[in-house]
């Protein structure tokens, strides 16, 4: 069936709980994306899950770093444990100001060739977040109007001295890797294509969209192209159910759906996201994250 259509009484029952590690770990990330403190009964859950799990789970989940804040001041945390966030916390920092720059040079590269283009998730993403730097990213995603333009971005990326990666795993988008060992992907679709040819239509219909209603998103000081907040949400919600049907829930990308909502709670955009996510036919999707993040994740209630 087609993604967001749902078969009735297929909802998990209401007496199915999560292990206690994954509920504490859920509780903590609430709180560092709500930017709300800890408390003594807080602290008490985590011990009872059992603090290094907890680390150990938000580590292969990719969200360890955005525990830092919520955590560094809490003086039960082991020697061990403490030395794994701060050094989680410092790599992910270092990272996400060398993708930040890349980003913005490369995105000014491609402009002065007169390639239009603009930023997705990466650094954009990470501007909605309470403490931007947190949000762990390994690459760069650039979206582009159309093969050709990405076929000449390529050019311009091997006159400074990046190869085409040996595998391509897609067909809509090329991996060039840098000098300093950083993938710069280089997109002509929104998503790798579904199975289903009615979203993909409506992809490729909506691709000129994100071009036209290019923008400026401010991330940690650094100005970069984005496109409206409404186009932006519908992919994240795209990549999220492009990995959701792979892998399934990353809690980093319900992160991304979190603070990103919490951030722009504005009605216009709210109204016009739902209208492409039901032209998209993905609107049961979008419910269904949406409710995971209204429960478990602190996400405020979108109109």
């Amino acid at each position: 069936g087609r993604a967001g259509r749902g078969k009735k009484g297929g909802c998990l029952k209401s007496d199915v709980r999560m292990p206690k590690t994954t509920e504490a770990l859920c509780m903590l990330l609430q709180k560092s994306l709500t930017g709300k403190n800890l408390s003594d009964g807080d602290l008490e859950e985590m011990k009872n899950a059992g603090i290094s799990e907890v680390l150990s789970l938000a580590d292969r989940h990719k969200i360890l770093p955005m525990l830092f804040d919520s955590l560094e001041e809490w003086d039960e945390l082991e020697t061990e444990d403490r030395r794994l966030l701060e050094n989680a916390a410092e790599r992910t920092a270092k990272q996400s100001y060398r993708l930040l720059f890349l980003t913005k040079e490369l995105t000014e590269l491609f402009q002065e060739a007169n390639l239009r283009v603009v930023v997705l998730k990466g650094s954009g993403v990470a501007s909605y977040y309470p403490v931007p730097e947190s949000r762990k990213s390994g690459d760069v995603d650039l979206l582009f109007q159309d093969m050709e333009s990405v076929l000449a971005a390529g050019k311009l990326l091997e006159g400074k001295g990046y190869h085409l990666t040996e595998e391509q795993h897609a067909n809509h988008h090329l991996v060039y890797q840098g000098p300093d060992g950083i993938d710069v992907e280089l997109h002509a679709m929104l998503a790798e294509p579904f199975d289903d040819e009615e979203i993909n239509r409506r992809m490729e219909a909506l691709l000129p969209k994100y071009l036209e209603e290019r923008t400026v998103t401010n991330s940690m000081g650094v100005e970069l192209p984005t496109t409206s907040e409404a186009l932006q949400a519908l992919e994240l919600l795209l990549h999220m159910l492009q990995h959701f049907l792979r892998a399934g829930f990353g809690l980093k990308l319900l992160a991304d759906w979190v603070v990103f909502w919490n951030r722009v709670a504005d009605e216009k955009v709210a109204a016009r996201f739902v209208s492409l996510a039901q032209e998209c036919t993905v609107s049961g999707f979008a419910k269904a994250v949406t409710l995971v993040c209204e429960k478990y994740l602190g996400l405020d209630r979108i109109h």
